[in-house]
């Protein structure tokens, strides 16, 4: 499973992110395209590193065709229909095809887009280590090419709140909550994480 994200796409996000956004942007997208997949922190690592591999040629094709983005598309057009070629360590750490079918089988369901999206989007955000501010810039630039591909803060923030135990109490040196609450609120989320499995198990009794 090879992520086929053109530089054309790429690019797109790139022009429009302020320039200390570009790469993050480009790597949020790649983090959406892959968003059944919770990929070890070296690999997303090598991601990174081919991604500002990447927006270091499109700045000096960029430069070229002196910053403007007609005569930049005109004469990159081959280059750009190119998908963006990830390393040989990036693409063994993906599922193949077979594995990728063995996830549809009959009987287990599948959580919508909508159903996981604030989720991914939190994940984005710890993932690509992006405060709120950069975080919102990115969603605002890549709304034009995808409206539901990040949603709106105050959504990721609720996902990160329902992670959470209830009951926490705050004080100037610390927080503390009860032992039984912890124990409660982390068997609901391992339910939460693990609910295809769960489901499938009731199926096959």
């Amino acid at each position: 499973m090879n992520p086929r994200i053109s530089r054309l796409t790429a690019f797109n996000i790139w022009n429009k992110n302020i320039k200390n956004t570009k790469s993050d942007g480009i790597f949020a997208y790649v983090l959406q395209d892959l968003r059944d997949l919770t990929l070890p922190n070296d690999v997303l690592k090598d991601i990174k590193i081919t991604l500002r591999s990447l927006c270091q040629k499109i700045q000096q094709r960029w430069e070229k065709s002196g910053r403007h983005t007609e005569r930049f598309l005109k004469s990159n057009s081959s280059w750009l229909q190119q998908y963006i070629q990830f390393s040989i360590f990036v693409i063994q750490a993906l599922p193949g095809p077979s594995q990728s079918v063995a996830s549809g089988r009959p009987g287990r369901p599948k959580k919508t887009f909508e159903d996981c999206c604030f989720d991914r989007g939190l994940a984005i955000m710890v993932d690509a280590n992006l405060s709120t501010c950069q975080y919102n810039v990115i969603r605002q630039q890549v709304m034009d090419i995808n409206p539901k591909l990040h949603p709106a803060y105050h959504l990721v923030k609720k996902a990160k709140m329902a992670r959470y135990p209830k009951g926490i109490t705050m004080t100037e040196v610390g927080a503390e909550t009860e032992l039984q609450s912890l124990v409660n609120h982390t068997v609901r989320r391992l339910c939460v994480v693990q609910e295809d499995v769960l489901r499938t198990l009731t199926l096959l009794q």
